[in-house]
């Protein structure tokens, strides 16, 4: 391709027609260009770049251009179509042929002028190369074989079914699945806590792709699964010394291979041929506590005998450990919801009224609601206060101060429904007392059937087990 022209200005402007002679070698031949410039008062600029034709404000400056192209860095001047062959040097044929031809361009402060006809011909030439090869290359690859898409079927009309198969296969169109029959086939297989069925119908098919794929991804390499799992389980078995007479913690029934490495610890009995235990420390830790509680020795729960003193050090040190790396030494299960304490509360409750020579439910007071609550803490009060016609020595008899039920009865009816278990907590603070704090067992047993009248009022099934304790409180 011929060497772009270069076209320089000998001045800075253009001052007039006859003055703006421009040279440029071209092909080594130094040819002379009559002047681009039209002196006729119009700009000699396009409008713009989309719109090529000439300006037609008047020109304003020594440029012969009009205000606004005067403040362009670098305008583009229109080239009259009679100019053009001029400007040249040659055929028409090897520039572009249009009414606004736009030859020159000013390419930086230096005043140099480029052709942008020949440009245009080097691009349109390289963008016809990158066709030639575009096409070449479609040519070359192999056509692909269209996949002929099918519809999802039921195998199961009566439930609502689709088999596995349709499922998993992935040339189903994906709008032939009916959101319904899908949930149902999750159900069906007993993959409901695997994929999300509240999910959009297109998430579920792919979640349930993506599952069968891993599956046969596992599948297949089943042997290497096994031989992992292998390897792992006999490298803890010999880690952990798990030759031991029990499989299971005394306390929660745990498998001795799911307790974590942590909480394990053993005993060896030296009286009985040196047999080792194992145990969850959180147990047999729990287990110490009841022991110094009720002032009892501390044994071996499998064997009876007396743990000696260095398994008991051997266990504090392991707990006093634990508890400076802030890891919990209470079962999970051990920790209670607050309406699990209060129904502890209300169980030991019962417990101690059937020690009076009673046959009792906790669930008579667990079942009330707030309303029978409240008609509950009035009928005792009003059984101790006022049927009973308790003396005050009588009362302090029943109760170390005689005071019981010292909440009025308005306070208690304007209690709100949010806070139920209040109501529970101090209805069984002041049930606790008449049975706990009378000086004899009569005393207490009074207590007893107090509570039991109040209760009567308010649960049937107290009353049709307590027919004897029924009163008219209304």
């Amino acid at each position: 391709m011929n060497e772009i022209p270069l076209i320089k200005n000998t001045k800075s402007t253009f001052e007039s027609e006859s003055e703006s002679k421009i040279k440029c070698n071209k092909e080594g031949n130094n040819i002379d260009y009559t002047s681009i410039i039209l002196n006729d008062g119009i700009c000699n600029s396009i409008k713009s770049r989309k719109n090529k034709s000439r300006c037609q404000n008047k020109s304003k400056s020594s440029k012969y251009l009009c205000g606004i192209h005067n403040k362009m860095k670098k305008p583009i001047y229109f080239i009259h179509p009679d100019k053009k062959s001029e400007l040249s040097g040659q055929n028409d044929n090897s520039y572009q042929t249009n009414k606004s031809y736009k030859a020159y361009k000013i390419i930086d402060n230096t005043n140099e002028w480029i052709d942008m006809g020949i440009i245009n011909n080097y691009i349109s030439s390289e963008k016809k190369s990158k066709i030639i090869k575009k096409s070449i290359h479609k040519s070359i690859q192999k056509p692909v074989s269209k996949i002929k898409k099918i519809k999802a079927e039921l195998c199961d009309m009566n439930r609502n079914i689709y088999s596995l198969e349709t499922i998993r296969n992935e040339n189903v169109i994906i709008s032939s699945y009916k959101i319904k029959n899908i949930r149902n086939s999750i159900k069906e297989y007993n993959l409901i806590n695997v994929i999300n069925i509240k999910d959009s119908k297109k998430n579920i098919i792919t979640n349930l792709r993506i599952f069968f794929n891993t599956m046969d991804h596992y599948y297949k390499n089943i042997d290497k699964i096994i031989k992992i799992q292998a390897i792992l389980r006999g490298k803890i078995v010999r880690n952990l010394s798990y030759n031991t007479v029990n499989d299971m913690d005394f306390c929660t029934c745990q498998n001795k291979y799911q307790i974590p490495k942590k909480y394990y610890i053993t005993y060896t009995d030296e009286n009985k041929s040196e047999l080792t235990y194992f145990y969850d420390i959180r147990s047999i830790y729990k287990y110490y506590n009841f022991c110094i509680k009720d002032n009892k020795t501390f044994t071996n729960p499998f064997s009876t005998n007396e743990f000696p003193i260095e398994f008991l050090d051997k266990m504090l040190s392991r707990i006093a450990d634990l508890d400076s790396k802030c890891e919990s030494i209470i079962h999970k299960s051990d920790i209670l919801t607050p309406e699990q304490k209060i129904e502890s509360m209300v169980v030991d409750l019962f417990h101690e009224i059937d020690k009076l020579d009673n046959y009792t439910d906790h669930r008579w007071f667990m079942d009330l609601d707030m309303k029978s609550l409240k008609q509950l803490y009035i009928y005792a009060e009003d059984i101790w206060n006022y049927r009973t016609q308790l003396t005050l020595e009588k009362k302090r008899e029943i109760t170390s101060d005689g005071n019981a039920f010292i909440i009025s009865v308005i306070t208690i009816n304007n209690i709100p429904d949010s806070k139920k278990d209040d109501l529970r907590c101090i209805l069984i603070y002041d049930f606790t007392k008449l049975i706990t704090e009378g000086k004899t067992i009569d005393d207490k047993k009074l207590g007893a059937m107090m509570i039991l009248t109040a209760m009567t009022g308010v649960s049937f099934n107290a009353r049709m087990a307590l027919p004897h304790y029924v009163q008219d409180f209304h």
